[in-house]
């Protein structure tokens, strides 16, 4: 998160995203969460070509390409990833989706 609100680093949302990512895919909770607000808020946005990339790697579930572009079902899906690792804001946030 310090890259994207710039917290001593310059503000880059696209290492801000990159960094969540890989620390998402690795399991920790706190980024998937993180990650799934963002997305979920529409601070980040899925990209057709970024798609697939996304979905390769990472056992999210298979989501319509026109939920993707909300960014809502995307978002809500790091979320509850999260959630499933006992994430109390993960818990919290699910329960106004």
């Amino acid at each position: 998160m310090r890259y994207f609100n710039g917290d001593g680093v310059e503000q880059s949302g696209r290492d801000a995203a990159a960094w969540l990512r890989s620390a998402a895919l690795q399991g920790h909770a706190d980024a998937q969460f993180n990650l799934g607000v963002l997305y979920a808020q529409g601070r980040l946005v899925l990209t057709p070509d970024k798609l697939q990339e996304w979905q390769n790697g990472v056992d999210l579930p298979k989501l319509e390409y026109d939920l993707l572009m909300s960014g809502m079902a995307f978002g809500k899906a790091w979320i509850e990833l999260a959630a499933a690792q006992g994430h109390r804001e993960a818990k919290e946030a699910l329960s106004r989706f």
